[in-house]
């Protein structure tokens, strides 16, 4: 699979194109919902995690402990797929079924410990205005949360960081461990924001809120209570789920990091906003073949959200697509790793407006 996107386009782009433009060289058949490929990433992805907990009781029960972090490593990376599952499902772009969609969705959920409902309404704010700064941190936690603006990996600019770390509490922590520890931002975030900004809900929402968070704990809770029970041992919980789950949590934090966030990614104030930043703000991730199979197309994240009712598992040939068109030009991408990770991590953290890019948190003392 390749994902070259900084090789030399064989198009040209006389003028800035409309997302509109961009959106119509996509095939209209890659629309289309196929029930037989839905069914068939989730029967092979729950198929590995079978396997994977089979292989993890069997470390369990010989005391093979130096096989533990393989049997983490391994079923956290299958669950990631199970992400990309309730992830499609939450964009009503899995299966043809609406109703579906939703039941499916709500399973896939349960493992992550995500109430399925909340986590599309912080997800779908995400998408409608990607890489915004409309909103502070501190507005956010005083419960200000807009369904209309961006609710993830939003940075705060120089100003509103050096009021944060000046008054510190908090806000500042929080902010602090979201672009420091991100796969703990991402995997607390969709039930935090979602508390914050209940009060912006219709009733409604607020009602499917509560049953989704009810099923979640309903199944979950007496679930985690077995594993303990049967096995005797609170270890074993983290052994069979939440040491899959950290790994998970990983997975999810560098994607979505490094697709939203570089030196060369802009940020936008709410004025400067257009629909332009779903392609100039989003990058692809460059990864295996193999971690492709099992992560449902996940690095595709450019496509995704030029047409977010794209079903994952035609995302590639959509990107194929678009590498074919006039457009190729706009789509860069990223290696998935450690390395690109982590100096983002150390260089990414407050924006500055005036400068337009990034800057550190400890140099910040130069602009006090």
């Amino acid at each position: 699979m390749n994902l070259d996107t900084h090789s030399a386009p064989t198009h040209t782009i006389s003028a800035p194109p409309t997302l509109t433009a961009v959106r119509r060289v996509i095939p209209r058949g890659l629309f289309e919902r196929d029930d037989r490929k839905a069914w068939s990433f989730l029967s092979r992805n729950l198929l590995g995690l079978v396997l994977c907990q089979l292989t993890a009781l069997l470390a369990w029960t010989h005391s093979l402990w130096w096989l533990y972090p393989l049997c983490w490593l391994v079923a956290g990376t299958f669950l990631f797929g199970l992400f990309e599952v309730a992830h499609n499902c939450g964009h009503h772009a899995f299966f043809s079924s609406k109703r579906t969609n939703k039941v499916v969705g709500h399973l896939a959920a349960l493992p992550l410990l995500y109430p399925f409902t909340q986590w599309k309404l912080w997800h779908d704010a995400h998408h409608r205005r990607p890489n915004s700064t409309a909103q502070t941190l501190r507005e956010q936690f005083q419960g200000n949360m807009s369904l209309k603006l961006d609710t993830a990996f939003s940075p705060l600019n120089v100003q509103d960081a050096l009021t944060a770390q000046h008054k510190g509490g908090l806000s500042w922590l929080v902010y602090r461990v979201s672009r420091r520890l991100v796969p703990i931002a991402v995997f607390l975030a969709p039930l935090l924001l979602t508390i914050l900004f209940a009060r912006r809900l219709r009733p409604q929402e607020q009602r499917d809120c509560r049953i989704s968070l009810l099923f979640s704990c309903g199944v979950t809770l007496p679930l985690m209570a077995s594993i303990v029970i049967l096995s005797h041992s609170w270890f074993a919980l983290v052994h069979f789920w939440l040491a899959p789950l950290a790994v998970y949590a990983s997975w999810l934090g560098c994607y979505s990091f490094l697709q939203h966030t570089g030196e060369d990614i802009p940020v936008y104030d709410d004025h400067e906003w257009t629909n332009l930043a779903q392609i100039h703000a989003v990058v692809n991730t460059t990864i295996p073949t193999w971690l492709s199979w099992i992560h449902g197309g996940g690095e595709f994240h450019a496509i995704h959200h030029i047409a977010p009712t794209l079903p994952s598992y035609h995302l590639a040939a959509a990107h194929q697509a678009l590498q074919n068109s006039p457009y190729a030009s706009l789509i860069r991408s990223v290696p998935l790793s450690l390395k690109s990770f982590w100096k983002l991590q150390r260089t990414c953290e407050v924006w500055d407006a005036s400068t337009s890019t990034y800057r550190s948190i400890s140099s910040l003392k130069s602009v006090e």
